[in-house]
């Protein structure tokens, strides 16, 4: 892969996404659209009652965002669902799609367009796949961790890994600080990747 193909960075609506979009966006010739649909109330309360997620964890990751600084970023398109995605995709030629802090789940039509899609996963695959990632491995006192980059297929978490970074969890410290230490290694993860496709 290379620089000459059009980027999308999808990135998920939360503070550590904004500071991504504020802080590094505009080094690299990317377009970037933010992803909202996956923190509806509506979907929260469908993974609870469904069990992928739990409430105190919920808490927890509330509690950690509410923590974070605020990064203002100017107006940039919005993904609510894979169809706004596939807009996108077609109107603008894009080639690759990254993920980044989306928990938004790609459906077959995107993927069947041909366009390459890339997830980052802060945590190490497949035994932590899916929400609730480092809640879990803290859990299990599985400490060493790695952010995981991987090929989206129609499975969650399941692609062929391309990349990953090694990360350590501290159980003395707060969840927050845990995330923080794994959101790290995640967006290290894809500035290596971004350097990687327009530095060389």
């Amino acid at each position: 892969m290379t620089g000459n193909k059009k980027t999308l960075v999808l990135v998920g609506n939360d503070k550590k996404g904004r500071e991504f979009i504020a802080r590094h966006a505009k080094d690299y010739a990317i377009q970037v659209a933010l992803e909202n649909g996956s923190r509806s109330l509506k979907r929260i309360v469908k993974l609870l009652r469904r069990g992928s997620l739990a409430f105190p964890v919920l808490i927890k990751m509330v509690s950690a965002e509410l923590e974070r600084s605020n990064y203002p970023i100017p107006p940039i398109k919005q993904v609510k669902t894979n169809t706004d995605l596939l807009k996108i995709i077609k109107s603008d030629d894009i080639d690759r799609v990254i993920l980044y802090h989306v928990g938004m789940i790609i459906n077959k039509t995107v993927l069947q367009t041909g366009v390459v899609v890339l997830n980052i996963h802060c945590a190490r695959l497949p035994d932590y796949a899916g929400l609730m990632a480092i809640h879990r491995a803290i859990r299990a006192g599985d400490l060493d961790q790695e952010a995981t980059l991987h090929f989206v297929n129609e499975k969650v978490d399941s692609g062929d890994i391309i990349r990953t970074i090694p990360f350590r969890l501290d159980k003395s410290k707060s969840y927050k600080a845990n995330e923080d230490i794994a959101f790290q290694a995640g967006e290290q993860l894809l500035l290596t990747l971004l350097d990687t496709y327009y530095n060389n």
